[in-house]
């Protein structure tokens, strides 16, 4: 039986032999495809992560111009609104005193 062994042995080395070939083949065969789609995708994610860069900053900008313009209508309003109240409270004496004198015109009157 050793015979038989020892050609069995033979005949698996000689196909790891074509095989480790055969996949050495394919394996450079591969290699430019390889190469290129590693290339592209590296390409790829550069300009994802540019654009994911620049769309950072525009939103960055954009909520900074947004925060100015909410700081500058908020003084805006606080200033109207004091001009409001100071508008109201001349009017509220005004009407008073015009009520006192109609009062007193009426009263004189009687």
């Amino acid at each position: 039986m050793r015979n038989a062994d020892a050609g069995d042995a033979a005949t698996l080395s000689s196909a790891n032999c074509h095989s480790d070939a055969a996949v050495a083949t394919e394996a450079a065969a591969r290699a430019p495809a390889v190469t290129a789609e590693q290339n592209r995708a590296q390409v790829a994610e550069a300009t994802l992560t540019t654009n994911l860069n620049n769309e950072v900053t525009r939103v960055q900008n954009a909520e900074a111009a947004a925060n100015a313009e909410i700081a500058a209508e908020s003084a805006r309003a606080v200033s109207a609104e004091g001009a409001l109240s100071s508008s109201l409270a001349g009017e509220v004496s005004r009407a008073t005193a015009a009520e006192g004198v109609l009062t007193g015109n009426l009263n004189s009157e009687s």
